[in-house]
């Protein structure tokens, strides 16, 4: 398996499509145009094996909060608990340990939502859903543990 950041190669970014249009029913819609803009500002980790896309992590920065936010993680069925979900995260925190954390949002009642916690995630609260059904939406935060201005007062 090879973790690489995704370039404008058409048949790979073709592909990440693909797979986040499969998977759009827990994922959200995500436009075309917003997966060639994240590729092109380099914001796509994805997993590949020789022939194909295993799984994709696209991810935004908020500079005036310091923090990283996962938009989109996701493995293609056939490759889930193989450890992709791990190694595209692991390939995020190496592009995002100057930041103060990452922040994700999932529903709660997603299977991706036991998937947080493994990677050191911790939930910091909810917020209702868009779902008819009223589902809750948990928000999860990785600490960096940067220093801050307050890291070196001691008591």
């Amino acid at each position: 398996m090879k973790i690489q950041i995704l370039n404008e190669n058409p048949n790979f970014l073709e592909s990440v499509i693909k797979l986040g249009d499969k998977n759009n029913s827990t994922l959200g819609f995500y436009p075309e145009g917003a997966y060639q803009e994240s590729a092109r500002k380099k914001k796509i980790i994805i997993a590949t094996d020789s022939e194909r896309v295993l799984g994709y992590l696209l991810w935004n920065v908020s500079v005036t909060m310091d923090i990283a936010s996962i938009v989109h993680l996701c493995v293609d069925e056939d490759c889930r608990r193989q450890g992709v979900a791990e190694k595209l995260f692991s390939r995020l925190l190496e592009l995002t340990d100057e930041f103060r954390g990452i922040r994700v949002h999932c529903r709660r009642d997603y299977e991706a939502n036991r998937l947080w916690p493994k990677l050191g995630f911790l939930p910091k609260g909810e917020k209702p859903g868009r779902s008819k059904h009223g589902s809750r939406i948990t928000k999860w935060w990785y600490e960096n543990n940067k220093p801050d201005l307050f890291s070196k007062i001691t008591l």
